[in-house]
């Protein structure tokens, strides 16, 4: 093969990956403004769906002196029991913490937003304070108006 053949062959392989890594570029476009407000709806309605959670753990604090466990040793249903169009559960895990698993409906199908509960420094009244996180969806301040924070690692 001479050096002008191979050049166009060259040429030509590069333009092919060009061409069809602009396809996949665009294939890959930016929610709308109604997608991005339907996606933040979810985000809040998940997190409205999760108060009974947070006040069970509250309540668990309350008269054990510790965080549940589970949904069982907070008195609530499984994890599943809790699904909605914009939730496909809610589960309490060790520590009292607070899985939401959200649906498509939320822009990321199987999206997590995690609530933790912390005892307060120097509180004497079994307060709890929550802390919400999520590596599933960057732009959970804004959803959230700064309830939930975008953490890069789960």
């Amino acid at each position: 093969m001479n050096i002008c053949a191979r050049r166009l062959l060259l040429e030509t392989s590069l333009l092919l990956v060009i061409t069809v890594g602009a396809g996949k570029a665009a294939a890959v476009e930016a929610p709308s403004a109604a997608d991005v407000q339907l996606h933040h709806t979810a985000i809040n309605q998940a997190l409205s769906t999760a108060a009974p959670f947070k006040a069970a753990v509250e309540s668990y604090r309350r008269h054990h002196d510790d965080f549940p466990a589970s949904n069982l040793d907070a008195g609530l249903q499984p994890a599943d029991m809790y699904r909605n169009p914009d939730v496909r559960q809610v589960a309490i895990n060790p520590g009292g913490v607070i899985d939401i698993m959200l649906t498509a409906s939320s822009g990321v199908d199987g999206g997590v937003i995690v609530l933790t509960p912390k005892m307060p420094k120097n509180s004497d009244d079994f307060a709890v304070e929550w802390k919400c996180t999520t590596a599933s969806y960057s732009d959970a301040s804004d959803a959230t108006l700064g309830l939930c924070e975008y953490t890069k690692v789960p």
